[in-house]
């Protein structure tokens, strides 16, 4: 076995067994209880057209992204109960590389293997991966966004490159607010506090290095102003 399938099967075993295990443990059973309301709910908002749908959830006051995915979601694998959950599971598996990544750059390996155990095993998870709700699109939108701010805020220059290298995460981190608002009312407050962290951080440096600060707060302000629209 040469050494890079060691360094390979060393990294990437654990963690693609756990998310097979998950996924296994999401897709069980997937289609043994019928529809309950809210996901009958769903499945009505998701089958109007695009327009027809906007306008229902404008009058509930309810995000509108959820239902415009599964919309195209079930024109490709149909409306049945185990597609219609099916993309609950996708987005909820979504969510364990992502916490791996994160924990793993945080705080190490094993960190990283932790927080894929606790999304692969949490009953709550589990739950919400089987529900044809916004639930689970919403949990993996909020790591996405974590995962970008983590980038960020732990490159080895505190401050915003002028290549697109280093303005990707910073773009990935606000069209992830931006979902994470038009998901769930609840996206709001997830999107406040991660503006407030950068905000808090920007003062922070800007109190080391108050001459190179500008570049960060002009990309806070656009990202304020974008989720104000």
């Amino acid at each position: 076995m040469t050494t890079n399938l060691r360094h390979f099967l060393r990294l990437y075993l654990l963690p693609g067994l756990i998310l097979l295990a998950a996924f296994g443990l999401r897709v069980c059973r997937l289609d043994a209880q019928s529809l309950w309301y809210d996901e009958g709910y769903s499945l009505h908002l998701a089958r109007m057209p695009l327009a027809e749908s906007t306008r229902w959830t404008a009058r509930d006051l309810v995000p509108p992204l959820y239902y415009y995915l599964l919309h195209y979601w079930i024109l490709a694998t149909g409306a049945s109960e185990f597609a219609a959950r099916m993309f609950s599971v996708c987005a909820g598996v979504l969510a364990l590389p992502l916490g791996y990544r994160i924990g793993r750059r945080l705080f190490g390996r094993l960190a990283g293997l932790l927080v894929m155990l606790f999304f692969a095993l949490s009953p709550l998870y589990v739950w919400h991966a089987q529900d044809a709700r916004m639930y689970m699109l919403l949990t993996s939108v909020d790591v996405v966004a974590i995962y970008a701010l983590t980038k960020i805020l732990t490159a080895e220059t505190c401050q915003v490159s002028q290549d697109l290298t280093g303005l990707r995460w910073w773009w990935l981190w606000g069209f992830a607010l931006v979902a994470l608002i038009y998901t769930h009312t609840v996206g709001v407050f997830l999107a406040a506090s991660q503006v407030l962290i950068v905000t808090l951080f920007a003062w922070r440096q800007g109190r080391q290095r108050r001459g190179r600060q500008r570049q960060t707060w002009l990309l806070g302000l656009a990202v304020g102003l974008a989720l104000t629209v």
